[in-house]
């Protein structure tokens, strides 16, 4: 059974408390205070939340307790396969512009290129760090690939994984004080979740009733 996380809507100063799991707690509490559903982890060590009041969407953040956080998500099939949607979501993460909102357009029509490459190189273009990693599972004999993204010129916003799936993965923090660079990226990543909720890309359910149950790892 999950284990209860306990929400501190003091928020900084939850982050700043320098305790066990404190990050985590403050990050749930900002999530929570914008109306989201926040699901604790599994167990006590864990730093996982998981937003559950999201439809049509994956979205859970880590914030371990050095201050690194990391954000995991993906929006719907026919959302997520927007690729200049992605492009410019991954352009505001590494760079901290507000480009995530723009719509492809004519890129929808070469996706069979591949969405990777198709977002790869418009990020490549636009002066952003591109590699690819290739990890062969010899046992299934498969082979996953995905593009890593970095910003040379902010380094410390971290990096973004796009891999076969319609989705991504943000690492960020570790690059000053944990609790404070834990917040603005929950900032960052309420910003993003209210945009794609006001343009439908996808749907925020009811937040959970107190006692219910929901939201708090029960």
């Amino acid at each position: 059974m999950p284990v209860t996380t306990a929400i501190d809507h003091r928020g900084s100063a939850a982050a700043h408390s320098g305790e066990p799991g404190a990050a985590m707690r403050a990050v749930a509490a900002r999530l929570a205070a914008h109306g989201f559903d926040v699901r604790g982890p599994a167990w006590a060590e864990g730093r996982r939340l998981m937003v559950t009041n999201l439809a049509g969407a994956t979205c859970d953040v880590t914030a371990d307790d050095d201050g690194l956080v990391t954000w995991e998500y993906a929006r719907g099939a026919s959302e997520g396969a927007d690729p200049g949607r992605l492009a410019g979501l991954v352009m505001r993460l590494l760079t901290g512009g507000n480009t995530s909102r723009r719509g492809s357009g004519a890129d929808r029509r070469d996706l069979t290129a591949g969405l990777q490459s198709i977002v790869g190189c418009e990020l490549k273009a636009k002066g952003l760090d591109v590699d690819l990693d290739i990890y062969a599972d010899h046992a299934s004999l498969e082979v996953i690939a995905e593009i890593v993204v970095t910003n040379p010129a902010q380094p410390e916003r971290g990096r973004v994984r796009i891999g076969d799936e319609l989705g991504l993965e943000w690492e960020s923090g570790c690059c000053g004080d944990a609790g404070s660079d834990a917040l603005a990226i929950a900032d960052t990543i309420i910003t993003v979740l209210a945009e794609d909720i006001e343009d439908g890309y996808v749907r925020r359910g009811e937040p959970a009733l107190a006692g219910s149950g929901r939201g708090s790892g029960r």
